[in-house]
C-alpha cells in the first residue's frame, strides 16, 4: 500500500514537513570510519596540520602544503600526500601522511615509494599515535648504474676496498 501525501491530513502534513526541515543532518563517514570535519579527512588530519602551523610561525619548518600530489614514476601512480614541508632540522623535504586504515592500494605505493621511487622522506602517522618514517632506497636499477660506473672508472683494488667497506656498515 502507498500512501500519498493528498491522503493525509493537512495538520500532518505540516507536522511531517517540520520533522522534515528541523532535522540535523547526519556526519558524512567514510566507509573506513573516519569523519570529515570542516573540509578535513579525518580530526586526527585536522590536529597535525595545527600543529605543522605552529612549528612554521616558530621558524621550524616552512613551505607547508596541503594534499599534495606526488608521481611515483611506475606506471600512472600516485599518491596524494597530506602534508609536505621543509624540514629546517633534516635540511628535507617531508612527505607527511595520516593512515586510520591502511588499504591495498595504499600499501602498494607505499612499497613502491620505499624501493626508490618516492622523492624523499615519507612519515606515516598511523592510528594509535605511532610513526613511522619511511626514506626510498636507491632502486635496483639505479645501483647496479653506479657500480657498474664505478668499476669501469676506479682499479679493482679501491673498488674492492669502497665494496667490503660498503658490506660491512650494511651487515
Amino acid at each position: 500500500m502507498v500512501i500519498r501525501s493528498k491522503d493525509l491530513s493537512p495538520s500532518l502534513r505540516r507536522r511531517i514537513g517540520k520533522f522534515l526541515l528541523e532535522r540535523k543532518p547526519i556526519p558524512k563517514t567514510s566507509k573506513y570510519g573516519n569523519v570529515r570535519k570542516e573540509g578535513w579527512d579525518s580530526q586526527a588530519e585536522r590536529r597535525r596540520y595545527k600543529q605543522l602551523q605552529l612549528m612554521q610561525k616558530a621558524g621550524e619548518i616552512s613551505k607547508l602544503q596541503r594534499q599534495v600530489r606526488v608521481d611515483l614514476h611506475v606506471g600512472r601512480r600516485y599518491m596524494r600526500i597530506d602534508f609536505v614541508y621543509w624540514d629546517h632540522h633534516l635540511e628535507e623535504l617531508v612527505y607527511e601522511d595520516h593512515k586510520g586504515f591502511v588499504t591495498p592500494s595504499w600499501k602498494i605505493k607505499a612499497d613502491i615509494w620505499a624501493a626508490g621511487f618516492g622523492p624523499g622522506l615519507l612519515r606515516i602517522h598511523r592510528k594509535g599515535g605511532r610513526t613511522e618514517d619511511v626514506r626510498p632506497k636507491v632502486h635496483p636499477e639505479t645501483l647496479r648504474r653506479i657500480l657498474r660506473t664505478a668499476h669501469e672508472t676506479m682499479n679493482p683494488e679501491e673498488f674492492g676496498r669502497i665494496l667490503a667497506g660498503a658490506e660491512g656498515r650494511d651487515g
